[in-house]
């Protein structure tokens, strides 16, 4: 038992020396135990060490964020259904309609690879300027760690050379005593080689106290030197390095976050006030429904597929907003994490930098909010379409069948009318009480209530078929409240109306935050106030 507990002592032990050692800092740290440092240089070494470590930790945050990008399955805020589906030839709107989604489906793919761009430019402009950040501070704390190790060599020199000095003061006492005691001696034989020895030790001890002392001057004078030239130098340079680091790749780090905002905020105001992207010819998977020969077959076609392209996109606005719309602006714990660097930073140009393109999580959610919001009423929008689309559709086939069941029907008072003839042919001049005539006369019931029926039943699809053209008709027109401009444009426009807002609030503050590049001036974006 007691092995073992000896083992697991040793192996814990072990364990714990190769943490501290595999901390370079902590290396450093251990090899000054004992050595005096001037406070000023280990308040300078701590703010260094702080600076660097969150200047890393930034970097690094912005890193995992964009690889997790890339690892998750990208919900991108895309309506390729509704672009396919304006240049449907089944689309049921208008041609101005048709545009018009065309137009805001390809102003949401612009914005998406704006988005693209300001994802590039953190991972090539900011990250790799917070690096050179992190080797710029890095360099200043190895500046104050090589005047520490002089300090830790001249102390140990002094050290060393004051503890010889004392061995050659108890020569020294030694050698008197031993000259002291020859002289003492009676036999005059003995007494000269004794005292000549003991004199030449006592020279000898003199001589190397001499030598010693004045090596101990040297390390005296060297370490004085060290505190009145190298140390203000150091702090100095330290303090050069540590602004360089700050004004240079931080602050440029930041200046490129805050171009990067705002060159999306802007583009996205722009995208939606510009014009249509041709390009945007998105392939939708999803079949469109095959046309039969009946007579609203067409539209039947048309509407499921417009029932159907409302539900899938109102399903991707769904799971945009589940999955992708709280990290949209910014990624998460964004603020806190500019926070800390602006803490540590002390140049104040930078830091009024650093908070102005932070995003306060109270505005972030308070945007977020807003759009949330406008995707829950353009998805309401659409589900109330989709049940419009379904309940036509659902009309168009029920006339349909109505319409083979009158034919069916039709086909059956043809049958007792062709009936009545062939009796009629049949019964010749017999008197009217025959049972011919009777049986006649029973078919002419049926017949007469046949076609009554028939009459009803045809009158009734008139007027549902009435219905449907008149709902194709609404459909297809630029106004009116059941036009495809109303159901589904309008809202859409409306939703890009508050989308572009909520862009927008991604570039506050990027002109004060991109100060750092003299070559570019931002523009504070407030949205879009239009859109074309």
């Amino acid at each position: 038992m007691k092995a073992a507990f000896s083992a697991a002592f040793s192996a814990a032990a072990s364990a714990a020396s190769a943490a501290v050692f595999s901390d370079p800092d902590k290396v450093h740290d251990q090899k000054l135990a004992g050595v005096h440092i001037d406070p000023a240089v280990t308040e300078m070494k701590i703010r260094l060490r702080r600076l660097r470590t969150i200047t890393e930790s930034t970097a690094n945050f912005y890193v995992e964020y964009l690889k997790k990008r890339k690892q998750e399955v990208e919900i991108a805020l895309l309506l390729p259904e509704f672009a396919e589906w304006s240049n449907n030839e089944l689309f049921c709107g208008s041609n101005g309609s048709s545009k018009q989604l065309h137009l805001d489906a390809s102003r949401l793919a612009a914005i998406e690879e704006l988005m693209l761009a300001e994802r590039k430019a953190i991972s090539s402009e900011v990250v790799t300027s917070l690096r050179d950040g992190v080797r710029t501070v890095s360099e200043s704390l190895e500046g104050l760690y090589a005047f520490e190790l002089c300090m830790v060599t001249a102390s140990q020199a002094l050290e060393a050379g004051t503890k010889a000095l004392e061995r050659c003061k108890r020569s020294s006492e030694a050698a008197a005593a031993e000259e002291r005691k020859a002289s003492a001696l009676k036999d005059i034989s003995k007494r000269g080689p004794a005292e000549a020895a003991a004199k030449k030790a006592l020279e000898q001890a003199e001589a190397d106290i001499a030598e010693t002392r004045a090596g101990v001057e040297r390390v005296e004078a060297e370490r004085e030197r060290l505190i009145r030239e190298d140390l203000p130098t150091a702090l100095e340079t330290a303090a050069k390095v540590r602004r360089a680091a700050e004004t240079g790749p931080i602050g440029g780090a930041v200046a490129a976050l805050a171009r990067a905002y705002g060159e999306f905020a802007r583009g996205s105001s722009a995208v939606l006030q510009g014009g249509d992207n041709a390009a945007y010819n998105p392939t939708v998977l999803r079949t469109a429904p095959k046309e039969t020969a009946a007579r609203f077959a067409a539209y039947i076609v048309q509407w499921t597929l417009a029932k159907r392209r409302c539900k899938s996109s109102a399903a991707l606005l769904e799971e945009f907003v589940k999955s992708r719309l709280e990290t949209l602006l910014a990624p998460a714990k964004e603020a806190a994490t500019l926070e800390a660097l602006a803490a540590e930073v002390d140049d104040k140009a930078v830091k009024a930098r650093i908070e102005a393109v932070r995003l306060p999580e109270g505005e972030l959610g308070e945007a977020c909010g807003a759009c949330r919001t406008a995707v829950e009423t353009l998805v309401d929008s659409l589900g109330a379409c989709r049940t419009l689309f379904k309940a036509r559709a659902a009309a168009a086939e029920e006339y349909e069948k109505r319409d083979k069941d009158l034919k069916a029907l039709q086909a059956k008072r043809d049958a007792v009318n062709h009936e009545v003839d062939k009796l009629e042919a049949q019964s010749g001049g017999q008197p009217g009480g025959s049972g011919v005539e009777m049986k006649i006369s029973k078919k002419r019931i049926d017949l007469q209530a046949l076609t009554v029926e028939c009459e009803r039943r045809a009158a009734a699809l008139e007027t549902a078929a009435a219905e449907l053209e008149g709902f194709a008709t609404e459909l297809a027109s630029d106004q009116g409240e059941r036009s495809v401009v109303a159901l589904v444009g309008q809202p859409l426009r409306a939703f890009l109306a508050q989308y572009g807002a909520f862009c927008a609030t991604r570039g506050r503050g990027s002109a004060m935050a991109g100060a750092h590049d003299d070559d570019h001036e931002d523009v504070f974006v407030d949205g879009p106030e239009t859109l074309a």
